[in-house]
Order: C-alpha cells, then sequence, then structure tokens
C-alpha cells in the first residue's frame, strides 16, 4: 500500500480559506479584540453558499464561528458567521450578494457595538461575556467558537 502525501500546491483556493478561517484565531483573540477595543467586523450570513462566497474573495484575517438567533417564527437559526480583524466595509449591494443577514462593527477605542441590517442600525452592547454552556444565553442572539458561547451586553445598563 503506498501513502500519498497532498502538496501545499495541490489545495484549491476555498480549502485555503477554510484553512485559513479554523487556524487565525480563536476565543482568546475575540476577547482580546474586543475588549481592548480595537476595530473589528462580524458578518453572518444566511447559509453556508453566501459564506463560501464571500470567504473566496476576503483578503482580512478572519475566524470562522456560528451565529445563533431566534427566527421569526420563535425557532433557533444557526447561521455561518465570520469575525474579521479590522473594520470591513459592507455595502447594500453585498446584503443581497453575499446573503449576509447582519453585521456588526467595533470602532478603534469606541466601546459601542454597532449592529446594522439591511434596512436598520442600533447599539447592541458594549461588553462582551461567555460561557462553555450554551443554556446560559440560549434565547438571545449568541455566537459559538470552538468550545466556547459568547454574546455582547450592555454593561451600563
Amino acid at each position: 500500500m503506498q501513502k500519498y502525501i497532498r502538496l501545499f500546491e495541490n489545495f484549491r483556493d476555498d480549502e485555503l480559506k477554510m484553512l485559513k478561517a479554523e487556524t487565525s484565531g480563536n476565543w482568546n483573540d475575540v476577547r482580546d479584540t474586543v475588549q481592548s477595543l480595537k476595530p473589528f467586523t462580524i458578518i453572518n450570513f444566511s447559509d453556508l453558499d453566501s459564506y463560501t462566497r464571500y470567504a473566496d474573495r476576503c483578503n482580512r484575517e478572519f475566524i470562522k464561528q456560528r451565529y445563533y438567533t431566534t427566527h421569526n417564527d420563535g425557532h433557533l437559526m444557526i447561521c455561518p458567521s465570520i469575525f474579521i480583524y479590522g473594520n470591513v466595509p459592507v455595502k447594500e449591494k453585498d446584503f443581497e450578494k453575499y446573503g449576509i443577514l447582519n453585521f456588526l462593527t467595533g470602532r478603534k477605542n469606541k466601546p459601542e457595538i454597532k449592529v446594522r441590517t439591511r434596512d436598520e442600525s442600533e447599539m447592541i452592547g458594549n461588553e462582551i461575556v461567555s460561557t462553555l454552556s450554551q443554556n446560559e444565553i440560549e434565547g438571545e442572539s449568541h455566537y459559538k467558537l470552538g468550545s466556547v458561547f459568547y454574546k455582547f451586553i450592555n454593561f451600563f445598563s
């Protein structure tokens, strides 16, 4: 029996993106970015195809994660999401082109975190909290990165 080694040059572009997404950071990097008030963008996609289309064109470092939110009918939706280091512009046409549900932005040295949909924009909180048990934050929009669940809260209210 022969063993084969796959050379780096043989990876397809989308396979490289998946490798990059899984290895460019972890929960500690996300937490440190948010708490240090460094700029970031989180984009939540409607499905895996939308995520893949965006990841193929993204030239920034990002972390692959999952977004959990309650759908209009009360059911939990689980969607692909990415955490990007730095602010990335998301245009009106990107919502349809890449199947974007919404996106969050944190600006440098600004504690406000904004969530934007196609139609509206609002502040969602200024602090990040985490847990290893999804039961503690179930029913609220949150993220999963590795084994950690996290969400944004308004610490001052």
